[in-house]
């Protein structure tokens, strides 16, 4: 029984450390290099809707990260389709680079 105990508490730590080792290995991350860039443009602008000195204003922030280098055009179209979903055509598409 004992010789029973022993195989079994073996058995435990080989399955311990096998499985420790799955992580361990299953975790590295790979690198790669990318000719892909990101960008971004800020507008942060107020606009009088008239020459009034009470006029009402209109302040405009936008910020937006567009991708440039090879390949970037897929992304920045994929980005315009799910932003604009509708209405938006490819003759819309900014031009690479």
């Amino acid at each position: 029984m004992n010789t029973l105990i022993m195989k079994s508490r073996m058995a435990l730590i080989t399955v311990f450390f096998a499985i420790w080792a799955g992580i361990l290995t299953g975790c590295h991350r790979q690198t790669t290099t990318s000719d892909i860039q990101f960008d971004s443009l800020m507008i942060d602008t107020v606009y009088k809707l008239t020459d009034s000195k009470s006029s009402p204003t209109l302040t405009l922030q936008l910020h937006l990260t567009y991708a440039k280098g090879k390949g970037s055009q897929i992304i920045n179209r994929q980005l315009a389709r799910e932003l604009f979903s509708q209405g938006y055509s490819d003759k819309h598409a900014p031009s690479s680079e």
